[in-house]
């Protein structure tokens, strides 16, 4: 978790910090950039990301009305793109709404924590990750954006399970609520560069191994995530 936040908050900084900052005021002069935010910061944006994924997942076991649960962390990789359209609200507020898709290879690994005689959860991978919102952004000048997201993330995972002679699979998807803060920086007229910081609460989904599970006990997963994503975007 403090990885996940140091990274976003050192990119932000790094980009605040920068030399030509203190250039942006709104009586500059520069043919690159914008003279509003209408022409800046609103209208169709494609964006590609990369960054960092980090997995807290719960898997909870009930058979015969005794709970049992396993926990774990994994990070990784995260990577994956968007679209999206803002409109201004004033000159210095917009409006918009996004739909993105993302892949990861963080995961979590039970497998040094196995139960002996036991049906276990011993992996879960993340799947394709599909968020759909909405967003406010604050104009701080000509070439830089504050903004703050909300929305549904659509979480898909595989999960795996084993009592050391059976192995199992399960695909399934749990839906949840995603927040984020973030900002942008304009390179060209057209071109942009952000850091984001986002976290994601996942509801629980039911599953016993496609109805294959020994001793028919029934899982649920529950997870959250926290991601650090560093995006490359053009305006239209």
């Amino acid at each position: 978790m403090k990885t996940v936040f140091s990274v976003a908050a050192a990119a932000m900084v790094a980009l605040l910090g920068s030399p030509a900052w203190a250039q942006d005021d709104d009586d500059a002069v520069d043919p690159t950039v914008a003279l509003t935010p209408v022409e800046g910061f609103g209208g169709l944006h494609v964006e590609a990301s990369v960054g960092w994924d980090h997995l807290n997942a719960t898997s909870i076991r009930t058979i015969d009305n005794t709970i049992t649960q396993t926990r774990g962390t994994g990070s990784g990789a995260a990577f994956g793109g968007a679209i999206g359209y803002d409109i201004p609200l004033t000159d210095k507020v917009l409006i918009g709404a996004e739909l993105g898709v993302y892949g990861s290879t963080a995961k979590f690994n039970n497998s040094a924590h196995l139960v002996a005689n036991d049906f276990n959860t011993s992996l879960v991978k993340i799947q394709p990750d599909v968020f759909i919102g909405g967003r406010v952004g604050f104009v701080l000048n000509r070439k830089t954006e504050v903004y703050a997201k909300a929305g549904l993330s659509t979480f898909h995972f595989s999960v795996y399970g084993t009592d050391g002679s059976d192995n199992l699979h399960q695909s399934a998807s749990a839906t949840g609520l995603r927040g984020g803060i973030g900002l942008e920086r304009q390179i060209t007229k057209v071109t942009y560069v952000k850091v984001e910081y986002d976290y994601t609460h996942y509801g629980s989904e039911q599953f016993n191994f496609s109805d294959a599970t020994p001793n028919a006990s029934v899982y649920n997963l529950r997870g959250n995530r926290q991601q650090a994503m560093l995006s490359f975007g053009f305006r239209f």
